[in-house]
């Protein structure tokens, strides 16, 4: 399997069609790209740790949601170079709040995950 067809089927497992139609519902009139920048600052807003990991979460998904509905605009190859960096970020982030999550659950930790030279 191709690295671009591995990317959209990450992409395509990780969409979430309700986050776009609520970020499209709080945010009426503006582009989904907007829309995220938007909930990006308001992750950078909260101070509960509960809540910021939600709001990372979402965003993730949102710029999944984003590169997927992009698709059919960026159909050259900087845009598939540009969609496939942008997903393997947001599907790393994800898994790091999973591995989180999970450590949680089992007593450890209560940081957010720590960045790597990779993000």
């Amino acid at each position: 399997m191709s690295r671009t067809a591995k990317t959209k089927e990450r992409v395509s497992l990780t969409l979430d069609s309700g986050l776009v139609a609520r970020l499209r519902g709080e945010y009426p009139g503006v582009p989904l790209s907007r829309a995220v920048s938007h909930a990006v600052r308001a992750h950078l807003e909260r101070s509960d740790v509960e809540r910021r990991m939600r709001s990372l979460e979402i965003v993730c998904r949102a710029t999944l949601a984003l590169l997927a509905d992009m698709a059919a605009k960026w159909d050259d190859r900087e845009g598939e170079r540009l969609r496939y960096r942008y997903a393997q970020k947001a599907v790393f982030v994800l898994r790091k709040l999973e591995e989180r999550r999970a450590r949680q659950g089992a007593g450890e930790g209560s940081a957010l995950p720590e960045q790597t030279e990779s993000e």
